[in-house]
């Protein structure tokens, strides 16, 4: 399968939102799991026709690119800044679009790093 003929399909996006889990925090658009599940064929088919004009224009929606860092501790002082690590929460349709291209991307054979560097060839990263 060429990079460059991948379409999604509703299918494939439905089983994928089935697959993660409940009560997740929300990215930067407030698009919960929840709202995916529940919406069923309206959502997830403009989901669909959201990801194909991505992947056939490269250009991903703006809160599918950001992402809110938030602060966790870590056991010890916690005013020694190496007892935090940041957890970053991103948009779970930008999570559901690059979980089926990673799929589809290792059906066709190729391997996490090729798949990576298709990406890049296409303008943006998941």
């Amino acid at each position: 399968m060429s990079e460059y003929q991948l379409r999604w399909n509703y299918t494939k996006r439905s089983k994928k939102v089935n697959r993660f889990k409940n009560w997740k925090a929300t990215g930067v658009d407030d698009i919960n799991v929840e709202l995916l599940k529940n919406g069923r064929d309206a959502v997830i088919n403009k989901l669909t026709k959201i990801c194909n004009t991505a992947w056939e224009t490269g250009q991903l929606p703006r809160d599918w690119q950001d992402g809110i860092i938030i602060p966790l501790p870590k056991k010890g002082n916690l005013s020694d800044c190496n007892n935090w690590r940041g957890v970053t929460l991103l948009s779970v349709p930008g999570k559901v679009m690059a979980s089926v291209t990673v799929q589809d991307q290792g059906e066709g054979g190729q391997s996490a790093e090729t798949t990576t560097s298709s990406f890049q060839k296409r303008s943006f990263m998941l």
